[in-house]
C-alpha cells in the first residue's frame, strides 16, 4: 500500500489536518494514522472507506433527535423551576416540535406527522403546573417520534448540508439540491465518487509503477477504464468526479502502454506534470481551487484579475488537498459570543500555532471542550499560561486564532484572524489575575475578545459606565455586573497599554 503523508502547511489546511483527525478518532481508527513532527502518514487502505468514518462524525456530531431532546428537556427544566412559565415552556415546545413536523417531517412520513400534530394538541392545552408530568409524557412521545431511525437521518442530514453547505462548500457535490432525495447511504456513494475515488486509483497506480511491474500497469488501466465506462452507463458514477483521473489514465495508456514504452517513460511523464500548488506533492490529476474547496477563503476573482500573475487567477489543487479541506468543518469549534446581542454571535473557531501535529490537535481538541464557554479563546490562553509560564509566552506569540462566519447564500464572509505580539503575550502571561477579577464571565470574555482584535477597551467601559449610569435613574435594562467590574477592566486597560510602551518593568520604574 502507498504511504500518504499530508504536512502541516497553512492555516486551513492545518484546520482540515485536525478535521481528518477528529473523524478517524470518532470512528476508532485513529491508531491507523501516525503524527509525527509536522505531517501526518497513513497507508492509502485508509481511504476506501473513509466515506462511511465522514459521515458517522457528522450524523454524530448534527443529531437531530438530540438536540430536539435536549430543546424540550431544557424547555422542562425551565418550567419546573419556574412555577408560572408553564405557558411560556409549553409555547417553546410546541414550536420547536411543530417547525420541524410542518416543514420536514410532513412531506416523508405522514403517518409521524399525524401523530405528533394530535400530541401537539394536548400539549397546547397544558396551562399549569399541576400539569407538568404529563407534559413531561407527552414530549417524550414527540421526542420517541424522532428518535424513528429514517426520521432522525433524514433531518440529520438536511440540518448538516444546511448549516456545512452554507458555511464551507456551497452547492458542490451532494450539497446540491438535485442530490437532496439522497439519503445518507446514497451521499456517502456521491461522496466516495467525489473525493476517494481519484485518490485510491491513483495511489494504487502508484504502488504498480513503484513495484516495476507493466503487464500489471496494463490490465490496471484496461480494467479501471472499462469498470469506469460501465458506471457512468449505469448511471452509478458522475462524469465529473473522474474526469481528472479517467484523463490522466487515458493518458498514459494512449502515450505509453500501448506505444510499448516502459516503466522508466511513464515515470518521466508524470513527473514532468504540474504539481499542486497547496501541498507540491501530488502531480497530474488537478482542478482549479474555488469557493467550493473551501468558501471562507474564496474571492470574486474574475473581478480582480490585475492581482494576480500575468492575468491568470487559477490556482491548482489536488484531490488529497480538497479531501483535507473537506474535512475542515470537523476541525473547527462552534463559538456563541453571548455578549453580542445580535444574530450575528455564532462564529467558527481554530487555533493555529507553528508547532507539533500533536501540540496542534490537543490545543484545538482542548478548544472544543470549551466550547460551552462565553469566549473559548479565553479559557484556552489561561490554560497555556497557567501549565508552564516561561513556555506559554513563546506558544502563546506562536498562535494565530482564527474565527469566521461564513454565508454562501447571502454571499458574504466574517473572517478574523489574529496573532498575539510580544507585549500581548507577556501581558496575558504575567496577568491572568488582573483578568480573573473580573467576575462577570461575559464581560471577561469581551474584554479578552476586545483584547486580541486589538480595539481599544474604551469603547467597552463608555458604553458599561452608559448603562450602569442609566440604570441607577431609571432602572430601564437589566445589569448583572458591579461597578468593581468596570474598575478592573479599567486597571486592566491602563496595565495593557503600560505593556504596550514597554512592559510591566518599565511602568513599576516609572512608579
Amino acid at each position: 500500500m502507498a504511504s500518504i503523508k499530508v504536512y502541516m502547511n497553512d492555516w486551513f489546511m492545518n484546520m482540515g489536518i485536525v478535521g481528518f483527525l477528529n473523524i478517524l478518532k470518532h470512528s476508532d481508527v485513529e491508531e491507523q494514522v501516525e503524527k509525527k513532527d509536522n505531517y501526518i502518514k497513513f497507508d492509502s487502505a485508509l481511504l476506501e472507506n473513509f466515506h462511511e468514518y465522514y459521515f458517522s462524525y457528522f450524523m454524530n456530531e448534527y443529531d437531530m433527535s438530540k438536540r430536539m431532546e435536549n430543546s424540550i428537556n431544557y424547555s422542562i427544566a425551565y418550567a419546573t423551576k419556574n412555577n408560572d412559565k408553564v405557558k411560556e415552556a409549553v409555547k417553546r415546545i410546541r414550536d420547536t416540535i411543530k417547525y420541524q413536523a410542518d416543514n420536514k417531517i410532513k412531506k416523508f412520513d405522514l403517518g409521524s406527522f399525524e401523530k405528533l400534530k394530535d400530541i401537539l394538541n394536548e400539549i397546547i392545552n397544558i396551562k399549569t403546573y399541576d400539569e407538568i408530568e404529563k407534559l413531561k409524557d407527552l414530549s417524550q412521545q414527540c421526542i420517541d417520534i424522532f428518535k424513528i431511525p429514517h426520521i432522525n437521518e433524514r433531518l440529520t442530514l438536511n440540518l448538516y448540508k444546511y448549516i456545512i453547505g452554507d458555511n464551507y462548500f456551497g452547492q458542490v457535490s451532494y450539497f446540491n439540491v438535485l442530490k437532496s432525495s439522497l439519503d445518507a447511504n446514497g451521499l456517502k456513494k456521491v461522496m466516495y465518487n467525489d473525493y476517494l475515488l481519484p485518490l485510491v486509483y491513483y495511489y494504487k497506480l502508484q504502488d504498480i509503477i513503484e513495484d516495476d511491474d507493466l503487464q500489471r500497469l496494463k490490465n490496471f488501466m484496461e480494467d479501471s477504464l472499462e469498470h469506469w465506462n460501465e458506471e457512468i452507463k449505469a448511471k452509478a458514477i458522475s462524469k465529473g468526479s473522474i474526469k481528472n483521473i479517467e484523463k490522466f489514465f487515458k493518458d498514459i495508456n494512449n502515450k505509453y502502454i500501448k506505444k510499448g514504452k516502459n516503466i522508466g517513460d511513464i515515470k518521466e511523464y508524470v513527473d514532468s506534470l504540474e504539481t499542486c500548488q497547496m501541498c507540491g506533492n501530488i502531480k497530474g490529476i488537478m482542478d482549479i481551487y474555488t469557493e467550493s474547496n473551501f468558501a471562507p477563503l474564496a474571492v470574486s476573482s474574475d473581478n480582480a484579475l490585475n492581482l494576480y500573475w500575468n492575468m491568470n487567477p487559477d490556482t491548482n489543487i489536488c484531490p488529497l488537498c480538497k479531501l483535507i479541506l473537506f474535512c475542515t468543518p470537523a476541525g473547527t469549534t462552534p463559538i456563541r459570543k453571548k455578549y453580542i446581542s445580535n444574530g450575528d454571535n455564532e462564529f467558527y473557531g481554530f487555533v493555529n500555532m507553528d508547532t507539533s501535529i500533536d501540540e496542534l490537535y490537543s490545543r484545538n481538541l482542548n478548544l472544543k471542550n470549551k466550547k460551552e464557554n462565553d469566549n473559548p479563546f479565553n479559557q484556552l490562553i489561561i490554560d497555556i499560561v497557567e501549565e508552564n509560564k516561561e513556555r506559554s509566552k513563546f506558544q502563546l506569540q506562536n498562535i494565530m486564532f482564527v474565527e469566521f462566519k461564513a454565508s454562501i447564500d447571502a454571499k458574504k464572509c466574517v473572517l478574523n484572524y489574529f496573532n498575539m505580539p510580544v507585549y500581548l503575550a507577556e501581558f496575558f502571561t504575567k496577568e491572568t489575575s488582573s483578568l480573573n477579577r473580573v467576575k462577570s464571565e461575559i464581560l471577561k470574555a469581551q474584554v479578552i475578545d476586545y483584547i486580541l482584535k486589538n480595539k481599544d477597551l474604551k469603547h467597552m467601559i463608555y458604553r458599561l459606565l452608559k448603562e450602569k449610569i442609566n440604570f441607577q435613574m431609571d432602572g430601564d435594562k437589566k445589569v448583572t455586573y458591579g461597578v468593581n467590574d468596570i474598575y478592573n477592566i479599567i486597571n486592566i486597560r491602563y496595565i495593557l497599554n503600560e505593556y504596550k510602551k514597554g512592559g510591566k518593568e518599565e511602568w513599576m520604574r516609572k512608579s
